[in-house]
């Protein structure tokens, strides 16, 4: 499968970042889309070490807190995805996902404090 956002010429930074999230191992490489910031993270089990999933995560000038994400670090904005893994919010469409053999797209949200 392709992935549009990471096409030549439209900023892509190579290196991959690895972290843990709950039960999932992860992989963040950055994927800047042209209206901003953005991560493609594949989810692997953290046991078998098998692909599960991609999601990927991306600012928008729509969404609240869009200065703010624009302003961070990739390291920020890995932070930001990993404690949105690790709180299971996204379980249940990961699962749905999967299933029908899909990605996710999901948007950048700024944390609460």
């Amino acid at each position: 499968m392709t992935e549009t956002c990471c096409s030549a010429g439209e900023g892509i930074m190579e290196n991959e970042f690895t972290f843990v999230a709950g039960q999932y191992r992860c992989v963040a490489v950055r994927c800047d889309r042209a209206w901003g910031h953005g991560l493609r993270v594949s989810i692997h089990d953290g046991h078998s070490g098998h692909l599960l999933n991609t999601v990927q995560f991306a600012c928008h000038p729509e969404f609240a807190g869009y200065d703010q994400l624009q302003a961070m670090s990739t390291e920020q904005l890995i932070s930001i995805a990993k404690t949105k893994l690790e709180s299971g919010a996204l379980d249940e469409n990961l699962a749905k996902a999967r299933a029908a053999e899909l990605g996710l797209i999901v948007r950048f949200e700024m944390p609460v404090l």
